[in-house]
């Protein structure tokens, strides 16, 4: 596979979509839950 500035730039966006949805999950935990925050 080439390590060119696409694949650096999609595993950027990647591991941002995951960061994104790794804190949407803590908030839809923290909504079930009903902690105020």
């Amino acid at each position: 596979m080439p390590a060119g500035p696409s694949v650096g730039a999609s595993h950027k966006l990647m591991r941002c979509c995951l960061d994104v949805s790794r804190r949407f999950d803590r908030l839809q935990a923290g909504l079930s839950v009903g902690a105020p925050r």
